[in-house]
């Protein structure tokens, strides 16, 4: 038959009670049982108790300290992980070394300098673009023969170039390439100039031989960097 309402609240507080049996750590698991019971107030009432014989509890304890155990283990590896970059690897810097290294470099920059002078000053000394071309074929082959500042390296630098302040020697070449008298041509097809005048140069092999020095020097002073790749920087 139905339930009564105090019948039906009974029922649900022994099921309440029963579920918070099986799946309480520590307790052992009871077996439902179900009995009616006569209410007070009329009808019949299911009772929820434990009965017969206890079985052993696979609590949930043992999942939960092993659990926490592997956790313990994370934790305590991360924290070992962490304590190895606690401490900044400290790169003491040799400022007498480097000291020396630059005035060493500037002592050969200077005997350099000395050695390339002759060949400047017959570039600037030059009025005609016969005698610049001249100058700047003396200078490429002078640098062409220059031993490499690394022999057992891949950069292209030149011994006899490092340590010279290579942009000012570059700038004055210029200079006096651009002093030299200019020879005025109908400008060939396809190299009209926009005003409609005529094109001017010192010399078609004039012009070769500045251009093959430029390319010498900028050679022979570049700066290789990079450590798994080549990577080249020029200095003009």
């Amino acid at each position: 038959g139905r339930l009564s309402g105090w019948g039906r609240h009974q029922s649900m507080f022994a099921l309440a009670a029963f579920a918070s049996a099986t799946f309480t750590p520590g307790v052992a698991q009871p077996r439902a049982v179900l009995t009616r019971s006569a209410s007070n107030v009329g009808g019949i009432a299911l009772v929820c108790s434990a009965g017969g014989r206890p079985e052993p509890a696979y609590s949930c304890t043992t999942r939960r300290n092993a659990v926490l155990a592997a956790a313990a283990v994370s934790i305590g590896r991360l924290a070992s992980a962490a304590r190895a970059y606690d401490s900044i690897p400290s790169v003491e810097t040799d400022f007498g070394a480097a000291e020396r290294a630059r005035k060493e470099r500037e002592v050969l920059g200077q005997q350099n300098q000395v050695k390339l002078d002759p060949y400047i000053k017959k570039l600037n000394s030059a009025s005609t673009g016969k005698d610049f071309e001249a100058a700047a074929d003396d200078l490429s082959l002078y640098v062409i023969g220059c031993p490499r500042a690394d022999p057992k390296g891949t950069s292209s630098r030149k011994a006899c170039l490092d340590g010279v302040p290579i942009k000012e020697i570059v700038g004055r070449i210029r200079e006096d390439y651009d002093t030299l008298p200019l020879f005025y041509f109908k400008c060939p097809k396809g190299q009209e100039r926009r005003d409609g005048t005529l094109c001017r140069s010192p010399g078609l092999s004039v012009e070769d031989s500045f251009q093959a020095l430029m390319k010498e020097l900028r050679k022979g002073t570049v700066i290789q960097t990079g450590d798994f790749r080549r990577v080249e920087l020029n200095q003009f």
